[in-house]
């Protein structure tokens, strides 16, 4: 069986270069990689492509150039995702995003999810010891929240089978929520 994944706001695609260079798995896996950056697209492609030659890879990848605000409201944008995605995540994205968006993305991503699918986001919380050096030094201002505050932007989710924050207490400034659809 192959697998499907979707990374929104991709970016470079690193942790998937390094899923393809170390992992047979990645042979059963079908990307779906969106991003608003068609230079984040391509340098990710060249990187993606490249590895997928050297090591001989069946992994296939869809890459989307597209902002997650059509994502959220129009159709036509939204079925640029196959439908019952195994697993959908998002790693530096949603902290400069309003709760409202948050909210309207999640309910987009998670139609998206197989029964079974896994809906992963990361944000940085309140606990992110590097606050006033990025705010003071960079003017790097972001939605700070904490784990409850994540999780509520989920509450209204039908079908859910599990909501969790991973939190091994090793990762200060950045909480993963989880949402796993029935």
């Amino acid at each position: 069986k192959r697998i499907k994944v979707t990374n929104i706001a991709c970016g470079p695609c690193i942790e998937i270069q390094m899923f393809m260079e170390s992992d047979d798995l990645s042979d059963y896996v079908d990307f779906t990689v969106l991003d608003a950056s068609r230079d984040a697209l391509q340098f990710a492609k060249t990187k993606l492509d490249a590895i997928k030659e050297q090591y001989k890879r069946k992994t296939t990848i869809k890459y989307v150039h597209e902002s997650i605000y059509p994502l959220i409201k129009k159709k036509a944008v939204q079925d640029l995702i196959d439908d019952n995605q195994d697993m959908i995540y998002s790693l530096g994205l949603f902290e400069y995003l309003s709760d409202i968006t948050v909210r309207r993305l999640f309910e987009t991503l998670y139609s998206k999810l197989a029964s079974g699918g896994i809906m992963t986001a990361g944000n940085y919380s309140n606990e992110n010891y590097f606050r006033a050096h990025m705010e003071l030094g960079g003017e790097w201002f972001l939605f700070y929240r904490q784990p409850q505050d994540f999780i509520k932007l989920v509450n209204d989710l039908p079908n859910t089978k599990s909501v969790f924050i991973d939190d091994d207490g090793k990762i200060e400034f950045n909480k993963f929520l989880n949402v796993e659809k029935q």
